[in-house]
Order: C-alpha cells, then structure tokens, then sequence
C-alpha cells in the first residue's frame, strides 16, 4: 500500500493558484461583457446628464413664458379696464351692430335710446332710426360691411323709446367681434350744433338781405349821380370848362366805387354755399366766356381733373383769364395745365406769354393793401380758394409771362367724378 507525503501541502499557494485560475477564468469569460455593460451605463449616464439640462433649459424657458404671460394677463387686464372706463364714460353713445342687430350699447347710447343698456341687445338697429333714413343708412350699411368705399361719417336721425326724435353724427368703422366682422359705431347728438346752423344760417340771410338792399340803394343813386352828370355835361357847350374837368374826375370815383361795391357784394358771399367737386375744364370755359377771349389762344391740358372748391369757383378763374386782358398786354395764348407733387397734393398753372410781372410786386399782389391802388381781384381770388385749403402764388419770369399756382391738398382733388380723390368722400 502507497504511503501518503508527508509533506505538507502549501495551502495558500494552492488558494492563490485557485483564485488566479478564477479570475482567470471571470476575466475572459465575463470581463468584456461586464466592460460593455459600464460602457453603455456611461454612455446613459451622459445621456441622462445631457436631457437634464435640456430639461433645465426647458424649465427656464416655461418660466420665463409664464412670467411674460403673467405680464401680458396684467396689461390685458388693465387695458381692458381702461376699455370699460372709456366706453362707460363716453360723452358719445357707441354701438356694435353684427347682421343688422345691437350686439352692445354702452350707457350714453342707452341713455339716448331713453332705456337700460341690456334691453337694447339683439334687437334690430334700424329700429331706432327714422323711418325716412332707413335706405340710406341701411344702405351705407350693407355697403361697409362689404368691403365697399363708403364715408365713415354720416348725419341721421334716432328715434328712441320714447318716440323722440334726436339729430345724430354717426361715425363707423369695421371690426372684429366675437370672431365675426361687426360695425363699430359712434353716436353723437347733435341737436345744439344744428340749433346753432340754423341761427347762424338765418343771421346770413338777414345780413344778406340788409346788404342786398344796401347795396342796390347805392347803386341806384350812383346811377342817378351819373345821369345827373350826364345832364350837366350836355349843357356846357364850352368844351375847355374847368367843370367838365371835374366832372370827368368824378366819373372816375363813380367807376371806383361801383367796383368796390361789385368786390363788397361778391365778398359777403364767401362761405355762404356749400363748396362741391367742380370740374376744372368746365369753370375754366365758362369763366373766359364772359370775356372778351376772342383774341386770346387757349390751350387745356387739365383732363378731367377736379377739385373741391367754393361755389365761387369760376369767380377765380374770371379774374385771372381778366388780368391776362388788362395787364398782359402782349399776350396772344394762356395755358392751363396741372402737376401732381411728391406730397399727394396737385398744382394747376394758369400761364401766359405777356409781359409777365415785376419781380418786386409778386409777393404782394394778393393783399389787401395792394388792391386799393390797382384792382381788388386777385385779393378776392386768394380768399375763395383760402375757404378750401388751395393756396396760390405767382412764380412767372418777368418779360415772359405771368404764371400763377394753385396748390390744391391731396384730399381736395379727384379724377373722373368716381368718388376716387385722396380722402375726400364725394
């Protein structure tokens, strides 16, 4: 029988060898797929890092779009308190009609349609407006709400619940309301301003009467002065009289004073009539045809230009074609022509080839002063188109020509008569 060592084993050589063989072993068969593993957990742990700071991007972003919509809630509020300010204590009654009915009515329109605001909604508009005016403004109306061109101002007539009837100004405009388009409209009463109209029109035509009759009396005994002079006249047989001399002299202040009482009688006028669109063309005609134009060459150039102007009108264009006649003297052709300028507003030229004027008398031959030693047309000239905003001036070369230069606004001229000037309504 074999005998056992009897040396003894080293153990913890044996352990080692054991443990080396282990992790050996662990090494190579589970050591690179631990290694991925630690890989992909960095690699997730990067990943985790990075969304958390897009995370904390994100939040401070959210942060930031409710504290600006914080603010934006306050500034809404505080608009729409400053709105109900506005609205509620308007002197103006103001309205938003949608689909032909009352959608709101603040106080003062409530006020004036005698009754509480909230009995007024969803009732028709036109019900509150005279009955002869429901066409119009019905029309205007349904025009506005199409997209047609029509004035945002007009003047009307409510009926309220107490059958009275109040002189209104409408002013309109289109709106948003409730996601549908609605007409915002202001109400003003205007029952003091056409009390006031109608005693300043009536004060007119008294004052009007007066000078008329002023007037015709003075005329009438310039013309009796004047037949009396005659008489006297065919009486002295002696051509070389001093009287006759003096008679002549008072010819002359007759026909100063029948002049001035023409300038005095046309000046009251002023502002009187409604200025309108004329056509240019056609008060320029009319305006030569009372002269003695024959002799004079015309050339129009103006197209169908029209401007807002005073009834006077041709008045203007009488005086100027008449100074071409007197003061032009060598004058054979006048030209009428027009230049829009990079404002939007229009000048039209009145020129001739005459003598022109001195260069020392243009910027005066428009006042007043001026008129008392020469002629009060052009002074008169320069008041009527001042009624409408047109200024005129004289800007010929002396020698050449004289050349005058009315400047119409942009909203006071249109082409055509269609209604398409610069802001004007027809």
């Amino acid at each position: 029988m074999k005998k056992h060592s009897e040396e003894t084993p080293d153990w913890n050589d044996q352990r080692k060898r054991i443990i080396g063989l282990g992790e050996s072993s662990i090494r190579k068969n589970y050591f690179p797929e631990l290694q991925q593993k630690i890989l992909e957990l960095e690699k997730k742990n990067k990943d985790l890092n990075a969304a958390y700071e897009d995370l904390s991007i994100k939040e401070e972003e959210l942060r930031q779009n409710y504290e600006e919509l914080s603010t934006a809630e306050g500034r809404l509020r505080e608009s729409e308190e400053k709105y109900r300010a506005v609205v509620s204590s308007s002197n103006d009654g103001i309205v938003i009609i949608q689909d032909g009915f009352l959608q709101f009515v603040n106080p003062k329109a409530a006020e004036m349609l005698s009754g509480a605001a909230d009995e007024f909604v969803n009732l028709p508009y036109l019900e509150f407006i005279h009955s002869r005016e429901h066409q119009k403004i019905d029309e205007i109306y349904q025009k506005r709400m199409h997209g047609e061109p029509v004035s945002s101002v007009n003047e009307s007539v409510l009926v309220n619940k107490k059958q009275e009837l109040v002189d209104i100004e409408l002013n309109a405009n289109i709106i948003t309301y409730r996601g549908k388009p609605a007409d915002l409209v202001y109400i003003r009463d205007i029952r003091e301003r056409k009390r006031s109209q109608k005693a300043l029109e009536q004060a007119k035509k008294k004052l009007n009467l007066l000078n008329y009759v002023t007037f015709n009396e003075i005329k009438n005994k310039i013309f009796t002065i004047s037949g009396y002079q005659h008489f006297i006249k065919s009486k002295i047989g002696n051509t070389e009289s001093p009287i006759l001399s003096f008679l002549l002299k008072e010819d002359d202040l007759l026909g100063d004073i029948t002049e001035s009482l023409k300038f005095a009688q046309t000046y009251q006028d002023l502002g009187l009539k409604i200025a309108r669109w004329q056509n240019v063309n056609q008060v320029f005609l009319m305006a030569i045809s009372h002269l003695d134009f024959i002799k004079i060459k015309h050339h129009v150039m103006i197209g169908d230009l029209e401007i807002f102007a005073d009834p006077l009108l041709e008045q203007v264009f009488q005086i100027l074609a008449d100074n071409i006649l007197v003061h032009g003297k060598t004058a054979t052709q006048v030209t009428l022509r027009y230049e829009q300028n990079h404002d939007e507003s229009v000048t039209i030229f009145v020129e001739d080839n005459g003598v022109g004027l001195p260069a020392e008398i243009k910027e005066s031959i428009f006042l007043p002063e001026f008129q008392k030693t020469k002629s009060v047309g052009l002074f008169l000239a320069g008041e009527i188109l001042e009624i409408t905003e047109i200024s005129i001036r004289e800007t010929g070369t002396p020698g050449k020509g004289a050349r005058f230069e009315m400047t119409v606004p942009k909203d006071g001229y249109r082409f055509g008569g269609c209604g398409t000037e610069n802001g004007k309504s027809a």
